[in-house]
């Protein structure tokens, strides 16, 4: 029997708050701190001792200062929770929209891992990375 190539979606129902909602807030944050290089509109969003907060921060460092642009639009399209460790930990595969006025939209396929902070109540952005198909 042929083994799926793609994990099946997980209930997610059966997770702590909403990590849909907490993922595209990350990604939306994630946009504005691509316009300006501020880390301060990321925190609360992302885990700030984890791998894409400290590659942004990398980027904050070499950069000069924000830009007058409008910040990025990073929308989630067709999100699945697809892998969960406990209740502490989820991944979500999506298309991640990735538009700014004036410029043509993009389209890369991640797989977001999100980790649970029960103290705070939300889901915090801990890597995104491109999936084998994207």
């Amino acid at each position: 029997m042929e083994q799926p190539t793609t994990a099946p979606p997980v209930d997610a129902i059966s997770l702590p708050g909403d990590v849909l909602a907490h993922t595209q807030a990350a990604l939306t944050a994630w946009g504005v701190f691509a316009a300006t290089y501020d880390l301060s509109v990321i925190d609360g969003t992302f885990v700030l001792d984890g791998p894409q907060y400290g590659q942004l921060a990398g980027e904050a460092e070499i950069q000069t200062g924000g830009t007058d642009d409008p910040p990025f639009e990073f929308l989630l399209a067709f999100p699945q929770v697809v892998n969960t460790e406990g209740n502490e930990n989820a991944t979500v595969r999506a298309t991640v929209v990735i538009a700014r006025n004036g410029e043509v939209a993009q389209e890369v396929e991640w797989d977001i891992e999100m980790q649970w902070n029960a103290q705070e109540g939300r889901w915090r952005l801990f890597k995104a990375t491109e999936t084998a198909s994207g």
